[in-house]
């Protein structure tokens, strides 16, 4: 075997061996978790909701509505760094985001677990919720020469949940 690869096999072996307590630390927590733990989101959710209903806000063109001047302003704002804009949009992409979580498949395996779990659960309630809620992205809602596009115009009805 040559030395460089023996090399990489014991630093592995050593993380491995360095960093169980971090496996450990996560499976408490989850084996941890109450119910009650669940309360602050589902009512900050609840609030959402409520205020969404109360502006009468649950009709797509209303809720597109909502969200274009907040829209435009950070478009604009971001549009000023074109390679900032662009890299926060890459960012929530799947095929980013996974490679950099892998490095916890070395330090706590059990919180790979957890994640791999909770992406195909959110991948699959996503998209039922899209093809419910058919809410247009921007570039199908808004004139497009009021905004800039980075990359390639999506004109199509899955913008919301995002799924980031």
């Amino acid at each position: 075997m040559p030395m460089k690869v023996l090399r990489i096999n014991k630093s592995l072996n050593s993380l491995l061996l360095y960093y169980p307590e971090l496996n450990l630390c996560v499976s408490k927590n989850i084996n941890g978790l109450r119910l009650n733990s669940l309360f602050i989101p589902l009512f900050l959710l609840l609030s959402i909701a409520f205020s969404l209903y109360k502006i009468d806000a649950f009709s797509v063109e209303a809720y597109a509505q909502i969200q274009k001047k907040p829209f435009l302003y950070l478009n604009s704002y971001l549009s000023q760094n074109p390679n900032l804009q662009f890299n926060l949009t890459q960012l929530g992409d799947v095929i980013i985001v996974l490679p950099f979580l892998t490095l916890f498949l070395v330090y706590a395996p059990k919180l790979w677990e957890s994640m791999l779990t909770a992406l195909i659960v959110s991948s699959v309630f996503s998209n039922i919720l899209k093809k419910l809620f058919a809410v247009p992205r921007p570039a199908a809602m808004f004139d497009q020469d009021s905004f800039i596009i980075t990359g390639r115009a999506i004109i199509a009805h899955n913008s919301f949940p995002s799924g980031h």
